[in-house]
């Protein structure tokens, strides 16, 4: 394990040059190693890590103007790679593109570890302004349980059953999907007493098993409910407050599935 000066607390300046290129996977392997242990003992090191891999991840998110660094930014990179340290570079001198080089010297590689954070850090307000973006951004809402009927009912596979009373008058509609996932929405159910409610039932096979789908409660809303098995019948009944295993109370609407 590389051992670092006591006196510095456990920093290594040469190591925290290379931060960023480590947090972009663009350092040499024996670089990495260094840095593997250097994260150790650093806890600084390690944080400074963590938020340059977070920026990179979500710089991924920016459109593609947004996620343009200013020129002077690719400027720096190209005199960091470019130019020895006191050097400048020669009027028309020719670029060489390290995407070319097969291997990197230790001064480029620092260089290019130093210019990576500093790419990281310009770009940094995009990334708070991302951030501030997503923050204040309103909730998207769910789809609400009326639509979700809405387009199951519009497929042709679905099956569409009307809850009705015996005398005819249409109480709520149940659009079933082949899986078994099923919408009820409410049109004329009565609002119940606090210590009452409603409750679906389906028969289910050939066995005619009745099973419970669903306490809709006193004031019932629209519902989603999932059913195993072939459906050939709803029932909707009137049962005690939140509901029970078997029904006890009164019919209020019966209606086959074609």
């Amino acid at each position: 394990m590389t051992v670092f000066d006591p006196d510095l607390g456990g920093v290594d300046r040469e190591l925290d040059a290379l931060l960023g290129a480590y947090a972009l996977h663009a350092v040499d392997p024996a670089e990495r190693a260094r840095v593997d242990d250097y994260l150790l003992v650093n806890l600084d090191a390690r944080a400074e890590v963590d938020d340059h891999r977070e920026t990179a991840a979500l710089l991924a998110l920016l459109s593609d103007d947004e996620r343009v660094a200013p020129p002077a930014v690719w400027d720096a990179i190209v005199a960091a790679v470019t130019t020895a340290p006191g050097d400048e570079p020669a009027p028309g001198a020719t670029v060489v593109s390290l995407v070319a080089r097969r291997s990197v010297s230790a001064r480029v590689v620092g260089a290019v570890g130093a210019v990576a954070a500093a790419v990281i850090a310009i770009l940094g307000f995009q990334v708070a302004d991302l951030r501030g973006r997503v923050d204040d951004a309103p909730p998207v809402a769910a789809p609400s349980v009326a639509a979700q009927y809405a387009s199951a009912a519009s497929r042709d596979d679905a099956a569409v059953v009307v809850l009705r009373t015996s005398d005819a008058r249409e109480l709520a509609h149940i659009a079933l999907l082949p899986d078994g996932t099923g919408y009820v929405v409410n049109d004329a159910l009565d609002p119940l007493p606090d210590d009452r409610t409603y409750q679906l039932w389906a028969v289910v096979g050939a066995e005619q098993k009745v099973i419970s789908v669903g306490v809709l409660g006193n004031t019932p809303g629209d519902a989603a409910f999932h059913v195993a098995g072939p459906v050939t019948a709803f029932v909707l009944t009137e049962e005690v407050a939140g509901g029970v295993p078997q029904s006890e109370g009164r019919s209020v609407a019966v209606s086959p599935v074609a």
